[in-house]
C-alpha cells in the first residue's frame, strides 16, 4: 500500500515563509518506513505549492492512506479544502489529518470536513503505523488508540494511547524536504531538529501542556545527549549542513539535572569535533551564564525567547512564571555572551488597557532587539489552551473554529489593532529583511572564528555593531508610529469613523514614505557589508 503524508500550505501568505521542513511529517514517514511502507513526503508549505498543485499530485498515485498533519488553526481550512476536492475527483483513500489543533477540535474539524475518515490524535507515530497496518491487511481500524471518526451518525474518540516513553527508540525524522531547502532557499531555510517534547511549564495562551498531558505520562520528555549528538552527525556529514534550528520549546530546562545534562552534550559536541551553528529556545528564568557561556563554545549563536509581554500583570494572567526582571537579566546575560535573541511577545491581548499597550511597546523599543514582528503580534484563542478554553467557555469567544475572535475590554485596544494591521504590514517585511542581515552576519562570523580568521571575525564584530545601531533606528521610528495610533484613539476624533478611515489612510501613506527609507538604509547596509561580500 502506497501512502502520501501532506502539510498544505496556508490560503493566507504572510512575509515570513516557511523556511524549514515539517518536523511532524518527518517523524511519521521514517517510523512508517521503519515498518517498510512505502511514502511519499508532500510539503506543500515549505515547496509553496499552489492549492491545485497539491490536489494534481495527490492523485498521480493510487494512495492507500492520505495523512494531513496541522500545524496551527490557519492551516485546517485548506486542508478541509484539499479534501473536499480530492473526493470530488473519487479519491477513494483513507484520509486521516492530525496535530493539536485536530487533537481539541476533533468535533469540529469532523463536522467541517465530511471527506475526512478519521483524526489522529496526540503523539502519531504508533497511531499512524498501526492505521497503515490495519488498511493494508483490509482489517477493522475504528478499535485503533488515539483516533477519532464518525460513527451512527455520531462522533467517537477511542482512548488516547500513552505517550512514547523512549524518545531515542524513534528513527530519526526522514528528510526528504532538505534537499529542496538547501538549493531553493539559502537564505532563509534551515533544517530543524528536535531534542525532545513537550514542556515542563503551563502557561496561559500555550496547549503543548495539555497535548502531551492528557495520555497521560512525563510532560517533557528529551531524548538521550548520545541520540541528539547522533542525529547532528548524521545531518552534518550526510548533508554538509552548517546551521541547525533546535526547534524544543524548553531546549535547557530548569535546575541542576538540566544544567548537568547540558554540559553533557557539550561535551559530547565537542569530542567529536562537530562545527555547526545552533539556534535554540528558552525561558527567560533558565538563562544561567555558565550554562549559555558553553553552548556558545559549540555554536549556540541565536536564542529565542518567550517573553510575551512587558507587564507583569499580564505576565501573571498568562501564567507565564517570570518576573520582568527576570527578562532583563536573562537579556543582558545573553547580549554580554554575543548570543543575538530573538523574542516573541503578545502585544495585543483582550485584558490590554491602552497605558499597559504604551508601555509594552517602550519596554521592547528599549531591548535593542529586532522586535518589529512582535509590534503587530495578538492574542488568537486557541481551544487546548487555559486561556483559549476559558474564553470557549464564559461565552467570550465570539465565531467558530476555526476563525474564533474576540472584543477587547477596552475598545480603543481593537481600534489601534485595525488601524496598525491595515497601515504598518511594512513591519512584517522589514523584520524579515532584518532577521536576514542578522543571519548573514551571525554565519559568517561563525564560520570566520571557527576557522581562526580573527581580522575578518574583528570586521564582523564591528559590523554587528553598526548593525544593532541600524536596527534599533527602524524600530525606535516604528514604535513612534504606533505611539501615534494609539494618541489618536486616545483623542475625540476616533468617535468618528470618517475620521479613524482619514486618519487610517493617512498612516499607510506615512508608514510606505518611512519603509522606503528603512529600504535604503538596508540596501546601503548591504551594499558595503563585508557579509555580504564574495566568498
Amino acid at each position: 500500500m502506497k501512502i502520501i503524508l501532506v502539510k498544505c500550505s496556508r490560503f493566507l501568505k504572510s512575509h515570513f515563509s516557511e523556511n524549514s521542513e515539517s518536523l511532524a511529517l518527518s517523524y511519521l514517514t521514517a517510523a512508517l518506513r521503519n515498518e517498510i511502507f512505502e511514502v511519499d513526503v508532500l510539503d506543500a508549505s515549505v515547496l509553496e505549492l499552489p492549492f491545485s498543485d497539491v490536489v494534481s499530485k495527490i492523485t498521480e498515485k493510487d494512495y492507500g492512506l492520505i495523512g494531513f498533519t496541522i500545524a496551527d488553526p490557519t492551516f485546517v481550512e485548506p486542508t478541509a479544502e484539499t479534501i473536499k476536492v480530492l473526493r470530488k475527483e473519487g479519491v477513494k483513500s483513507h484520509i486521516t489529518m492530525g496535530g493539536q489543533s485536530p487533537t481539541f477540535h476533533y468535533r469540529e474539524v469532523l463536522e467541517m470536513c465530511p471527506g475526512l475518515d478519521s483524526i489522529s490524535m496526540y503523539e502519531g507515530e504508533e497511531t499512524i503505523v498501526e492505521l497503515a497496518r490495519a488498511l493494508g491487511r483490509n482489517q477493522d481500524w475504528r478499535k485503533i488508540r488515539n483516533l477519532a471518526y464518525r460513527t451512527n451518525g455520531g462522533i467517537k474518540f477511542n482512548p488516547p494511547r500513552s505517550l512514547i516513553a523512549e524518545l531515542d527508540s524513534l528513527p530519526f525524522p526522514a528528510r526528504d524536504t532538505i534537499p529542496y531547502i538547501l538549493d531553493h532557499k539559502k537564505e532563509e531555510g534551515v533544517v530543524s531538529m528536535a531534542g525532545g517534547r513537550g514542556c515542563p511549564m503551563n502557561c496561559g495562551f500555550c496547549s503543548i501542556r495539555a497535548f502531551y498531558n492528557a495520555p497521560g505520562g512525563p510532560l517533557w520528555r528529551v531524548r538521550s545527549n548520545k541520540n541528539i549528538v547522533d542525529e547532528i552527525e548524521s545531518l552534518v556529514h550526510r548533508f554538509g549542513i552548517d546551521e541547525l534550528l533546535m526547534v524544543d520549546d524548553v531546549f535547557v530546562g530548569p535546575g541542576q539535572k538540566n544544567k548537568e545534562r547540558i554540559f553533557d552534550l557539550v561535551d559530547q559536541i565537542e569530542s567529536r569535533r562537530l562545527s555547526i551553528m545552533l539556534s535554540v529556545a528558552e525561558r527567560v528564568d533558565n538563562i544561567d551564564r555558565e550554562v549559555f557561556g558553553r553552548l556558545k563554545e559549540i555554536g549556540v549563536r541565536n536564542i529565542l525567547l518567550g517573553i510575551e509581554s512587558g507587564d507583569q500583570k499580564i505576565l501573571d494572567r498568562f501564567d507565564k512564571g517570570i518576573t520582568i526582571d527576570q527578562i532583563i537579566k536573562a537579556i543582558e546575560i545573553l547580549q554580554q555572551l554575543g548570543i543575538d535573541i530573538t523574542v516573541s511577545f503578545i502585544n495585543f491581548t483582550p485584558w490590554t488597557t491602552l497605558e499597559q499597550l504604551k508601555d509594552n511597546i517602550r519596554f521592547f523599543a528599549k531591548l535593542r532587539i529586532n522586535v518589529l514582528q512582535g509590534f503587530l503580534n495578538r492574542f488568537q484563542v486557541y481551544g487546548g489552551t487555559p486561556l483559549g478554553n476559558q474564553m470557549i467557555e464564559a461565552g467570550h469567544a465570539q465565531g467558530t473554529f476555526p476563525n474564533f475572535s474576540y472584543q477587547s475590554l477596552d475598545k480603543r485596544i481593537d481600534l489601534v489593532y485595525e488601524i496598525a494591521k491595515k497601515s504598518l504590514g511594512t513591519f512584517l517585511g522589514t523584520a524579515d529583511e532584518l532577521n536576514k542581515i542578522q543571519r548573514k552576519i551571525r554565519k559568517k562570523t561563525f564560520r570566520a572564528k571557527q576557522e581562526r580568521r580573527r581580522e575578518e571575525t574583528n570586521i564582523l564584530l564591528e559590523e554587528k555593531t553598526r548593525y544593532v545601531k541600524l536596527m534599533t533606528k527602524v524600530v525606535d521610528e516604528a514604535a513612534d508610529l504606533l505611539l501615534d495610533i494609539m494618541d489618536f484613539a486616545s483623542s475625540k476624533d476616533s468617535e468618528n469613523i470618517t475620521n479613524v478611515n482619514k486618519y487610517s489612510e493617512r498612516m499607510v501613506e506615512t508608514s510606505l514614505s518611512i519603509y522606503r527609507g528603512w529600504r535604503g538604509l538596508m540596501e546601503f547596509f548591504k551594499s558595503y557589508s563585508f557579509a555580504y561580500s564574495k566568498e
